[in-house]
């Protein structure tokens, strides 16, 4: 791997990172739990890193939503996880704010995420509370 690409993917790591200790904040709130598990991704075509994915759990331990990580590399985007629950899937992307080559409008920080939809692309940042909103989505479990 490439310097360039090595600091690109370290960088994908530390927003993961902080995503997680953020979503295990929010989880304790509304009475779930986490813990993490290691997978493999793909870095490119011949070289792969190992990375957490995250999981959910309600109070009787039933594993109601996973984040995913896929990919540090995302056209338009410095990185993609999947929130995916027991219902549905929610695609997550790490924005910069103010980039020129931004296909999204009013992106004014630095963070995760999820777009609407792909015709008009409205982007929503990820906050506790549009958390709980996905977290309805993808598996229908109602947070407090």
């Amino acid at each position: 791997m490439t310097q360039e690409r090595e600091e690109t993917f370290n960088q994908y790591k530390k927003n993961l990172d902080k995503l997680y200790e953020e979503i295990a904040m929010w989880s304790e709130q509304n009475s779930l739990t986490t813990s993490s598990e290691t997978i493999e991704i793909s870095v490119d075509a011949s070289e792969r890193a190992t990375l957490k994915k995250l999981l959910l759990r309600d109070e009787n331990q039933d594993t109601i939503a996973t984040l995913i990580p896929i990919s540090a590399w995302v056209i338009g985007a410095k990185g993609r996880i999947d929130f995916v629950g027991t219902n549905d899937k929610a695609i997550l992307v790490y924005l910069k704010a103010n980039t020129p080559q931004s296909f999204f409008k009013n992106i004014d920080d630095d963070a995760w995420y999820w777009i609407e939809d792909k015709r008009r692309g409205k982007a929503y940042k990820l906050d506790n509370e549009f958390f709980n909103e996905l977290l309805l989505m993808v598996s229908d479990y109602e947070c407090n």
